[in-house]
């Protein structure tokens, strides 16, 4: 994790069982079974997926906001399925008063086993250090 953080490149995150990176095309059947689930998106501005068309546009608004600075989604990896089980992310940034929101969806066969806490530490570490860097 840099420092000097600018929106340039894609910070990617480590926990002892996770990696929080950029979505990949690989990650689109992933992505979709997070989505299609209605569990899952109860909760979420959007309705569960129904074919990959959805999946890639949601991959292109995860571009977007990366690209435009008002936030960045990481994907949540993990190390012992190997797979993308969720995602995480910043988002609504202002650079004048630095508020930002935190927004974060998991597969359901993932919830209650701590693993939204664990990838919350570096990223409110790494918000925090971009915070009080960009200054």
């Amino acid at each position: 994790m840099s420092q000097n953080f600018t929106f340039t490149h894609f910070p990617e995150l480590h926990s002892s069982q996770l990696t929080l990176c950029q979505a990949m095309k690989e990650d689109i059947k992933d992505l979709f079974a997070l989505y299609a689930d209605q569990t899952v998106v109860r909760f979420l501005p959007l309705q569960p997926f129904a074919s990959l068309k959805d999946v890639e546009e949601e991959m292109s608004w995860y571009q977007t906001i990366f690209a435009d600075q008002p936030g960045l989604r990481w994907m949540i990896e993990d190390h012992y399925a190997k797979k993308v089980i969720g995602t995480y992310g910043f988002l609504n940034y202002e650079k004048i008063h630095n508020p930002i929101e935190i927004g974060y969806d998991l597969a359901l066969a993932f919830w209650r086993q701590g693993i939204m806490a664990e990838a919350l530490k570096p990223i409110i570490d790494f918000g925090w250090l971009f915070n009080h860097t960009s200054q």
